[in-house]
Formats: C-alpha cells, sequence, structure tokens
C-alpha cells in the first residue's frame, strides 16, 4: 500500500522534481502548477504502482529508486525495462484515454517515492497551459520507441530530439577526432545501399554526421533509443549503453557504429557486447568501436569511468596476488584541483612491491585475463598510467577472439579518444 509523505524530505525533492519540469523546457508557470498541486507519494520494493489493462486515475513523476516495466501477453510476461529518476509515468494512458498499457512496479530490490497529479487536476493544467500536452506527449511517444523496440530511424530520431538539438552542441565540439575516422576509415567502405546501426547514449551524432556528409543514405541509419529519453532530458549525465538492452535483435545491419559503449562497463562483460555485435551483423560487415569522451564522465551512482571500468581488474589483481595492494585502490587519485580532472596513477604499493619482489603472472592464467595483467604490468614497470591504454589493446585482442578482423585502430591517449575497426569476415 502507498503512503502519503510530508516532511521536510519532500520540499528538497519537490526541487529535483522542478528541475525536471525546467529541463524538458516547461514554462516557469506551468512548473509551479504541476509542483505545487502534486502530493508525494511511497511504494515498497516488489508494490505495483501501474496494472497493465487498468484504467488509472493519477500521472506520476519516480523521484527516488527504481521502477520495471513489465508486459503480459498471451504467451509469456517480460521485463521490458526499467524506469529510474527523474522519469513520467501514466501519461500515455492519461493522453490516450486508455488502461495502462503495461505494469509498473517497484523494483524489488528498492522503495521508491513519486509525486502524483491526479486526471482531474492534471487535466486543468493541461487545457490551461497546452505546452505541457506537447511535450510531455512526447515524452510518451519517445518511451514507446525506447521499450517496445529500441530502434528508431534516422528520420523518426530526429523528428523527436529536434527541439532539443541546440543543448547537444558540446558533443560535435568533440567530434573532430572522429570525423576524421568517420572521412578516411569508415565511410570509404560503406555502401549506399548499407544498413547502419548506431549504438550509443547520446543524441544520434553518428547518423547526423554521416547524413552530412551522405543525404541521400538517410533512409537507411537506424539508432538505438532504449535510452532515448534519458539522453534528452539530461544530455550532460548520460546513462551507459549496451547491446543487450534493445529489441532489434531479429534484424541485421551492414555497419554497426557502438559510440562510448565498449569502454563503459566492466571487462567481464565486453565479451557477451561482442557475441551480440557479431549477431547483428551481416557477413562482410563492419564494426567500429569508438570512445569519444574528453570528459572524465560521473555516472548517477557518482562512479568516474576509470572506476567503472577498471573494478574488475581490480577483483583480478586481488585474487593473483593477494592484499598486493594493502587494501588501497588500483587506480589512486594523487592530486585533484577544481579546474583540472584529476591526476591518477597506479596504486604505489603494487609498484613498489612488483620491483622488490619481481611478481610475476602464474602459469595457470590464460586467456583474457592473462592479456588484463600483463597490461597492466607493463605499465606499473614503465611508470606509466593510461587506462585507455589497456582497454584500447585488450579490446583489440577480445574482437579477434570473437572472429572478427581488426582492419584499422588508432589511439590518442592525450585527449582519450581512440577506435577499433573490425569486420566480420
Amino acid at each position: 500500500m502507498h503512503v502519503l509523505l510530508y516532511n521536510d524530505e519532500v520540499v528538497r525533492l519537490r526541487q529535483r522534481l522542478m528541475q525536471y519540469l525546467n529541463e524538458i523546457e516547461l514554462d516557469a508557470a506551468a512548473i509551479l502548477s504541476i509542483s505545487r498541486q502534486t502530493e508525494p507519494v511511497a511504494y515498497d520494493p516488489g508494490e505495483a504502482i501501474l496494472h497493465q489493462g487498468v484504467q488509472e486515475h493519477y500521472v506520476y513523476f519516480l523521484i527516488i529508486g527504481r521502477a520495471l516495466i513489465r508486459l503480459k501477453t498471451d504467451t509469456e510476461e517480460r521485463v521490458l525495462g526499467d524506469r529510474t529518476p527523474v522519469s513520467l509515468l501514466g501519461e500515455i494512458s492519461f493522453f490516450n484515454k486508455t488502461p495502462a498499457t503495461a505494469t509498473v512496479e517497484a523494483a524489488p530490490d528498492s522503495r521508491v517515492l513519486l509525486f502524483r497529479l491526479d486526471y482531474k487536476v492534471f487535466a486543468e493544467i493541461v487545457e490551461t497551459y497546452p505546452q505541457v500536452r506537447e511535450v510531455l506527449a512526447r515524452i510518451g511517444d519517445m518511451r514507446l520507441i525506447s521499450q517496445y523496440n529500441g530502434l528508431a530511424s534516422y528520420n523518426m530520431f530526429m523528428e523527436m530530439i529536434g527541439w532539443r538539438r541546440d543543448r547537444f552542441a558540446i558533443n560535435r565540439a568533440v567530434m573532430p577526432p572522429f570525423e576524421l575516422v568517420l572521412d578516411t576509415v569508415f565511410l570509404p567502405r560503406v555502401k549506399e545501399t548499407d544498413r547502419i546501426l548506431e549504438v550509443g547514449d547520446g543524441p544520434g551524432i553518428v547518423c547526423e554526421t554521416i547524413a552530412e556528409k551522405r543525404p541521400q543514405q538517410q533512409q537507411q541509419l537506424f539508432i538505438q533509443a532504449t535510452h532515448l529519453e534519458e539522453a534528452i532530458a539530461k544530455p550532460f549525465f548520460p546513462t551507459p549503453s549496451d547491446l543487450t538492452r534493445a529489441q532489434y535483435h531479429t534484424q541485421t545491419f551492414d555497419q554497426l557504429v557502438a559510440l562510448e559503449v565498449f569502454n563503459r562497463m566492466s571487462p567481464g562483460r565486453i565479451g557477451e557486447q561482442f557475441a551480440i555485435a557479431k549477431r547483428l551483423l551481416n557477413p562482410g560487415a563492419h564494426l567500429l568501436l569508438v570512445k569519444l569522451r574528453l570528459l572524465n564522465i560521473v555516472y548517477d551512482d557518482q562512479q568516474a569511468n576509470s572506476q567503472l571500468l577498471f573494478a574488475t581488474l581490480e577483483s583480478l589483481v586481488e585474487r593473483t596476488w593477494p592484499n598486493i595492494t594493502m587494501g588501497g585502490q588500483l587506480i589512486e587519485t594523487v592530486f585533484m584541483d577544481a579546474d583540472l580532472d584529476p591526476l591518477m596513477e597506479w596504486n604505489r604499493v603494487l609498484a613498489q612491491r612488483m620491483k622488490a619482489e619481481q611478481l610475476s603472472i602464474p602459469q595457470s592464467l590464460q586467456g583474457e585475463e592473462r592479456v588484463l595483467l600483463e597490461l597492466l604490468l607493463d605499465q606499473v614497470r614503465s611508470a606509466r598510467f593510461d587506462p585507455d591504454e589497456v582497454l584500447f589493446e585488450w579490446l583489440s585482442w577480445q574482437g579477434t577472439q570473437h572472429g572478427l578482423q581488426l582492419e584499422h585502430s588508432g589511439h590518442q591517449p592525450e585527449i582519450g579518444f581512440f577506435y577499433h575497426l573490425f569486420r566480420l569476415p
């Protein structure tokens, strides 16, 4: 059973709701009207918020916690995805005057807090501020794409996000190295009839760039859209994307560009991504992996890029040489400045003990684990710190292990950029 909440924390959380409404570009008067008339409610883990096939009476804004979207058909029941703060729930039923299209429930490990609006109150707001209908209905359309197929044509994608293009100027600002790769490495291998899929967490800058260079190819461009709403509402707080989230796995493509995907997960999941990519590719197709960000991205869970990537490597080091870092982190921050990225290095105790004890990798360790440790030890011995190089070399090895041929690659550690171009024989 949900619980109505009224306390000091609710005041602070209402500010978060207002910030979200501002991010999706509602007018100030509409923001105040919505935020003032919402009621805060809480649901326990596993408790249903919306019931598929049942007429709802509220529109919800998820503020704290995680909710699962479940769809039941005649043959199965499956989880379509999840929603995290701040997200809008139930607006599709309101605008279409239909029962809930899916069941929404608090995740088993999450208590959720939401702000809700009664249908009658929401209808009065929509009538007073017509902009609300336009903006929220568009978000509903984006969610349908994200939940039910995860795939949008380039033209559909641009129509959805055209109203927010100005927010993505930063993406094009970091594009020069990648545009050079597109012009000299990738596009010369692309035929005009090739179907191209872009996978990432952003606003489709790969397809947009290709469309500018080859307007005649727009109908052949497709974009993964499993995080479309988040990409629009929070362009500077990316949600890590991957190839398991979308529902397009019955299709195949001639070219696949993965932008900021393979470098955003623990090494243990990279093989899974290569296996899926291989199933998506036609014979002779290419897979282009790109790490583009110049910034040290911090995700919603407050983990920095380097911490997220090397949690598996840190565990591997501890299993191979127990207590070798004396309880410290594998990557140490040695200097922090408000105007600069943090300066980091490999654990100093590890470096000292390596020189004193002449550490070696046990022969029992083979495959990807051995590759990772060899790359790490080479850097520690030479007093270099470049996590990107470790990932770059390891991705090269992983791709070939999954039957792909590495045709071209490049690494610019000074700007945090690298790419791999694989081909499926």
